[in-house]
């Protein structure tokens, strides 16, 4: 693959600052069976039993623990929870939409985006467990990397993610549930990336189906000025913003338009982290803004036990 030695410059910079954490994966019902603390590379000869959860719409019905359910005297429908040590394939989504390219402050969504996932990937690393990358945007996948052992993957994927560009296709076809269903049926760790504000329903739903098989963790990137705009004064202020398809627009920044405009993302925000939440994803929000915490606030995030 080559590189422009600029972007060259940057994967390298970015390499060098993202550390390493250990990702639990929580617990797992027993149709989604993955390491529990994996601390061996090796595949377990069994699985450990750990606890029951109330049975949901979606769950396959063959996990369901009739004795412990008999027990409740039918009040609750209760399935199995095990862990094991295993190998754990593992897929990086990374949305690169134009929107992604918007910056204020410290970085764009973009760069921001491929540090989460170098986070991911050294994490991934220290398990030995493989990684796929998925690069899309609103209009298709726009890179695939196949497997390839962690260990070795974190200038490839960071070259892939910054590299990569939305391609002009006709239609609104969006990348991510393509990536989705590009996954294995056994349960794996999924990682998705993005702004979310070009999700379509089919995404959704997509991703929600693949949250009932995978352990799903949710990067949501945002920017300080998709959140607010800058304060006005006496005077309306002329500032430049960036709908969801990348364009840039101008807009008169008074006291009553800065109030819509937060209140107006609130609410987005307020719809993606409740689709999120459906789709049984572990989700933090990341923002440009951040800095150097970004990453330490993300590999913390990583390392809290999931539910």
């Amino acid at each position: 693959m080559n590189v422009d030695p600029k972007t060259m410059g940057i994967v390298r910079e970015i390499a060098r600052r993202v550390a390493s954490v250990k990702i639990p994966v929580g617990r797992m019902k027993s149709h989604q069976r993955l390491p529990g603390d994996r601390r061996s590379i090796h595949r377990g000869e069994g699985s450990d039993f750990d606890g029951h959860e109330i049975y949901v719409a979606g769950d396959d019905p063959r996990t369901i623990d009739w004795n412990a359910t008999a027990m409740t005297g039918g009040q609750q429908v209760l399935v199995a929870l095990f862990k094991e040590e295993s190998h754990v394939r593992s897929t990086i989504l990374c949305d690169v939409s134009k929107s992604m390219h918007f910056g204020s402050t410290r970085t764009s969504k973009r760069l921001l985006s491929a540090e989460l996932a170098a986070c991911a990937v050294r994490s991934l690393s220290l398990t030995h467990d493989p990684v796929n990358l998925v690069v899309y945007s609103r209009t298709g996948i726009e890179r695939r990397v196949k497997t390839g052992a962690s260990a070795t993957m974190m200038l490839p994927v960071l070259s892939h993610i910054l590299s990569s560009q939305e391609t002009d296709r006709p239609g609104r076809d969006s990348g991510l549930g393509k990536g989705l269903a590009l996954l294995s049926r056994s349960p794996s760790i999924v990682f998705v990336i993005s702004d979310f504000l070009n999700t379509t329903e089919a995404d959704w739903e997509a991703l929600k189906r693949a949250g009932r098989r995978h352990k799903v963790f949710a990067f949501y990137v945002q920017d300080l000025r998709e959140r607010e705009l800058p304060k006005a004064g006496l005077l309306p202020v002329l500032y430049t913003v960036q709908d969801a398809a990348g364009q840039a627009r101008d807009i008169w920044v008074t006291k009553g338009t800065a109030r819509k405009y937060a209140a107006d993302f609130q609410a987005h925000q307020a719809r993606v982290l409740e689709r999120l939440k459906d789709c049984r994803a572990n989700t933090t929000i990341v923002s440009t803004e951040e800095g150097d915490k970004a990453s330490t606030r993300v590999l913390n995030f990583l390392q809290a036990p999931t539910q």
